[in-house]
């Protein structure tokens, strides 16, 4: 955006149009969006885009779109001030007091975070996400982002390179997707080509002559069908239209790049003609007739009268899709062979709805019925703002939220839930709510058990088998996709490590205030006010104080010296005391497993889980912030078990690993893992077991040799040792 000294003289010409556009409000309605386009006028005066245009034109122009959507008054005067809030000296309150609350309060959904500490992305992130908080009362907010950014990409040309491609990447991230949720088609697509204009030129330039080479073609064979077809139809007293759906650009390029490699330096016009031509060969049509009866009438027509493609099928009447579309979609071979045609049957009601989007609600006054409609994806995102704090976390799974669901799948109630390609069943467990997905245990799909890692296909059925206790895994973030249960899974961890963290934490400031000859019950309100207050904290987060300790990120002895008003130090040596019970703040590192009886030691990184180690262990080298820090077991017993190697020698014989499990099994060790090869007729078998202590382990290895099924046992560890 520019600024001149001495505006020019403004034209009325585009609030002419606008008014024209808009002459579905009344009168008045009309005299408020005049002293709406007045006001913007006057905050924008003296600002150019980079075209050199008066700023005002593209609030207008944005304002015209709305009206071309028959958006309400609120809608099309908060489409005229989305940028003076962002671009100019007017502020909130003045907004909310010359033109109206409500307006305001659209406005600054609309407004993007000013925030001179922070980076782009991060900005970008907070702004998107305030944004999608606002869509979850007012949808209006996002029908008129889709006007902004269209006029935006229709005159992207001016701006240099680099923050064109950043724009454009943007807009196909989030604001293609969120213009398909809001059925908004003709936008859609002409925010895809913008977006691959800026993205891949040469692509474009070459797929648009592609497209216009064979339209002929095309539109011969849409003729010679619509001609049979309204044959067989007026034979039965059916009437029908026939609208042809031409391929666009984007659409072409998404297709060539998910079945083959494109690379714009390398490919000529003649291999780019050779690729798209079986892509082409697809003629795409809507046939509308006046009830949905009607549509199933027309499908059979259709089905007797060209060979369909079975699995191609689908009923988006009976199930639409997640922006509430609804169709009969078949695709069938076309007379003479080699061309398919993919045919969408739908009613009116439901052609209009598919060309206008969410506007048709208010073209046929029904703006609550748009809320409604949206709910299914807002909810979502609103689930998953809620499941991270993380602002650019939360922008990337947005943009997988808001990214086109195709697998249709069931609980075994008939609830239909809309997931990803590549969702698995544990997806499914978070789709339908988080604690079912915290305590999944298995699962059944079509009444058959599978794993919770099992990918789902189209119209599968899936029954979540749940524990009594929540078994929520950090593995599971492998192989979940949907950021539902990403985010899902990564929240019950940090909020338990939290809760773990303060517990630990208690715990260790009161071991070392009893070894300086007082408790934590001894210590007042007062001294803890005090601390926080030192430690530049509010004076009731003391909480957060334990937290912190419990998470090695200050040491007890230190804050028990604070506590005590006594001169902070550490001595040479303190080896903290590890119990095994201290839940997710400590973690045994699995390439040595240190079990009760090994001499150990702490890796510690703050923030971070304490991990502890073998002290012979060569992988527990201090990282970067990070430091080792003496360990001890507890004196006292632990009363639980702790994961260990072994690895056996043994002939091979028949079932000498089904005996060797029994041994095992007899005296009570759980197995975990187990890993067999064979060389020579010999049997390297590698057990996972759980062990109380080094003393248990010994008499497990000494009963196995004994038993002379095997010639060695000792224990095993991943990483080399001293």
């Amino acid at each position: 955006m520019k600024s001149i000294s001495e505006p020019k003289t403004i034209s009325t010409e585009p609030l002419n149009r606008l008014l024209v556009r808009a002459a579905y409000l009344d009168s008045s309605e009309r005299s408020f969006l005049e002293e709406a386009w007045k006001f913007a006028e006057g905050c924008h005066r003296g600002q150019l885009r980079a075209s050199n245009d008066p700023y005002i034109t593209h609030p207008t122009e944005v304002a015209i779109l709305a009206a071309d959507m028959h958006l309400d008054l609120d809608a099309l005067r908060a489409a005229l001030l989305h940028d003076v809030l962002e671009d100019s000296d007017c502020g909130i309150h003045k907004l909310r007091t010359e033109i109206s609350p409500d307006v305001a309060q659209i406005v600054e959904a609309l407004t993007k975070l000013k925030a001179k500490n922070l980076k782009r992305d991060h900005v970008d992130a907070n702004t998107f996400r305030r944004f999608a908080q606002a869509l979850q009362n007012d949808i209006r907010v996002g029908i008129i982002k889709i006007c902004d950014r269209l006029h935006n990409m229709r005159t992207l040309q001016p701006l240099e390179a680099q923050k064109k491609r950043r724009i454009a990447r943007q807009t196909l991230d989030l604001y293609v997707p969120l213009a398909l949720r809001m059925g908004f088609t003709a936008e859609r697509t002409e925010l895809e080509d913008k977006c691959l204009e800026v993205l891949e030129p040469q692509f474009y330039e070459m797929l648009c002559s592609e497209l216009n080479r064979t339209r002929g073609p095309r539109t011969r064979l849409f003729n010679a069908i619509s001609k049979q077809v309204s044959g067989a139809l007026a034979e039965l007293d059916i009437e029908a239209g026939f609208y042809p759906d031409e391929f666009h650009a984007n659409a072409l390029y998404t297709r060539l790049k998910r079945n083959s490699r494109l690379q714009a330096d390398s490919i000529n016009v003649d291999d780019l003609r050779q690729k798209c031509a079986p892509l082409l060969r697809l003629l795409r049509m809507q046939i509308v007739v006046e009830d949905e009866n009607t549509c199933y009438q027309v499908l059979g027509v259709l089905h007797r009268l060209y060979k369909p493609i079975l699995e191609r099928f689908a009923d988006y009447i009976a199930l639409p899709k997640d922006n509430d579309y609804k169709a009969l979609r078949t695709v069938v071979f076309a007379p003479g062979g080699g061309n398919q045609v993919a045919i969408h049957i739908r009613t009116r009601e439901m052609h209009e709805r598919a060309v206008q989007g969410f506007a048709w609600y208010w073209r046929n006054n029904q703006p609550d019925a748009a809320q409604k409609a949206a709910r299914p994806w807002l909810k979502r995102l609103d689930a998953l703002s809620k499941i991270t704090d993380d602002d650019i976390e939360f922008l990337h799974g947005a943009a997988g939220e808001l990214a086109p669901n195709k697998l249709q799948t069931y609980s075994p109630q008939g609830d239909l839930f809309l997931l990803p390609l590549d969702a698995c069943a544990l997806d499914f467990a978070y789709a339908v709510h988080d604690e079912l997905g915290h305590r999944a245990a298995g699962c059944r799909i079509n009444n058959q058990i599978a794993p919770l890692d099992r990918r789902l296909q189209n119209g599968d059925m899936v029954e979540i088998i749940k524990s009594r206790k929540r078994k929520v895994q950090t593995s599971w973030l492998a192989f979940v996709t949907t950021p539902k249960a990403q985010g899902s899974i990564r929240k019950f961890y940090r909020d338990a490590v939290q809760s773990d963290a303060e517990k630990l934490g208690q715990r260790m400031l009161q071991e070392t205030l009893e070894q300086m000859g007082t408790s934590l019950r001894a210590i007042g309100q007062t001294q803890r006010r005090e601390l926080c207050q030192l430690l530049k904290l509010e004076p009731d987060q003391f909480s957060r104080v334990l937290k912190d300790i419990g998470m090695w990120q200050r040491h007890p002895r230190l804050i028990a010296q604070q506590l005590t008003n006594q001169q902070p130090h550490l001595p040479d040596e303190e080896a903290l005391e590890i119990q095994g019970t201290e839940g997710l703040p400590v973690e045994f590192a699995p390439c040595c497993l240190p079990i009760p009886g090994d001499s150990i030691r702490g890796l510690m990184r703050p923030g971070s889980a304490l991990q502890v180690h073998q002290q012979k262990c060569l992988d527990a080298h201090p990282p970067d912030g990070g430091g080792l820090i003496p360990l001890r077991w507890s004196d006292q017993k632990l009363g639980r078990s702790f994961d260990t190697q072994i690895y056996l020698r043994a002939p091979d014989r028949t079932k000498v690993l089904s005996s060797i499990t029994q041994i095992l099994s007899e005296n009570n060790i759980f197995i975990s893992g187990t890993q067999y090869t064979r060389k020579d007729e010999q049997a390297d078998l590698y057990f996972k077991i759980q062990v109380e202590n080094l003393v248990h382990l010994n008499e497990i290895l000494k009963k196995l040799t004994q038993s002379k099924l095997v010639d060695s046992a000792e224990r095993f560890f991943e990483s080399p040792t001293k």
